[in-house]
């Protein structure tokens, strides 16, 4: 699901910077444009030629695809986070959508104005530290006005969101305050992970018991800092990388 949402969340990012897509289910030609090819190829000569000379440059064209095949195209980008340009995508991406907002729009409203209620939600990539284990895209999403907790997949229909309040619909007040309920979706997603990693952690767990005896050694050599930098990275620990969120303004309370 994680990958999916990623092969989705790279092309609409392509889109709004205004590059020609042919998309494809599982292989898309991308035109880039000048400021992504300038950012993202790793061309510096050339464009440092074409700007020495005062010449328009000739942005590349790449192929993402979702699996690597015996017969790949010419300058094809595995949509893989271990394929540095995606990867590079995946957080630029993510970076121009930071923080966002978005309007459910009532479609056949009892009143005059259908009331709109305040959602924060807290997405990303759940995975764990020591690295190796699989990752999950999830979010959690609380509401402001029950402290109500949601958590999985797709929670809002994003797609169908407005960017703007929409006509005859009127906004109620939260009355959970915002950074508590950012501490309560932490914990949120902290026991997710914890369901999630079971084994892992408990293997990290063990793993972490074998190294108390060297750990421990390193202290009776007074060498606390060696001990203080180890210790943290053998600890296991749920991680949340490329995190986003954002308030919706839901038909739900």
């Amino acid at each position: 699901m994680a990958k999916a949402l990623q092969w989705d969340l790279v092309h609409n990012f392509l889109a709004y910077k205004g590059v020609e897509i042919t998309k494809g289910p599982s292989q898309s030609l991308v035109h880039l444009n000048e400021e992504l090819d300038r950012k993202f190829m790793n061309r510096p000569f050339y464009w440092h030629y074409r700007d020495a000379t005062n010449q328009p440059g000739d942005p590349m064209t790449i192929s993402i695809i979702k699996e690597t095949t015996d017969t790949m195209p010419v300058n094809a980008v595995v949509a893989s986070p271990l394929n540095p340009i995606f990867n590079q995508l995946i957080d630029a991406a993510h970076g121009e959508t930071r923080w966002y907002k978005g309007y459910e729009t009532v479609a056949a409203p009892s009143t005059n104005y259908a009331p709109l209620y305040p959602w924060v939600v807290i997405q990303g990539v759940l995975t764990t530290d020591p690295p190796g284990s699989p990752s999950y895209w999830k979010e959690a999403a609380i509401s402001l006005t029950t402290g109500n907790i949601k958590t999985g997949e797709e929670i809002f229909h994003y797609e169908n969101l407005q960017a703007n309040l929409p006509p005859q619909h009127v906004l109620t007040a939260p009355v959970i305050q915002f950074e508590r309920a950012i501490h309560k979706l932490i914990g949120a997603l902290e026991q997710l992970g914890t369901e999630l990693f079971k084994e892992e952690l408990a293997s990290a767990h063990s793993f972490n018991e074998k190294m108390n005896p060297f750990l421990s050694a390193l202290l009776d050599h007074a060498n606390e800092r060696e001990y203080e930098h180890l210790n943290n990275l053998y600890q296991p620990k749920i991680r949340l990388n490329h995190p986003m969120g954002g308030i919706i303004y839901s038909q739900f309370i």
